[in-house]
């Protein structure tokens, strides 16, 4: 199911990729593979939503999907995280992700898993 969420993300699909995303959050509570990958598709949803604009530039209604869908990765990062997820090479290079490496939680995320 997360490469469907992946896929339509991609697509440009963001509301129905991340409702897609929320009904599967609900069943996976500890697979830290699984939740990485829904980490991957909220963070596509965001992409999705910004489509490279600036953040200014953004209208309000889509600034809110995009801070919505970055905190739905940020806190799924950090479930997975908690159960043991420990890539570190995968969350700094996966494309995925891009959308949320540029927020300070990712960061404080990051630093929590080096040390």
């Amino acid at each position: 199911m997360t490469g469907l969420i992946h896929v339509r993300a991609r697509l440009g699909q963001h509301a129905e990729a991340y409702e897609l995303a929320e009904e599967l959050r609900a069943r996976v509570t500890e697979d830290t593979e699984a939740l990485y990958n829904l980490v991957c598709g909220y963070s596509l949803c965001a992409s999705a939503v910004r489509q490279e604009r600036k953040l200014d530039d953004m209208p309000a209604d889509e600034r809110t999907l995009y801070d919505q869908y970055l905190a739905a990765a940020i806190d799924t990062l950090r479930d997975a995280m908690k159960h043991g997820y420990n890539n570190l090479s995968a969350l700094e290079t996966d494309p995925d992700l891009a959308a949320i490496r540029e927020t300070p939680e990712f960061a404080s995320s990051l630093r929590d898993l080096k040390n």
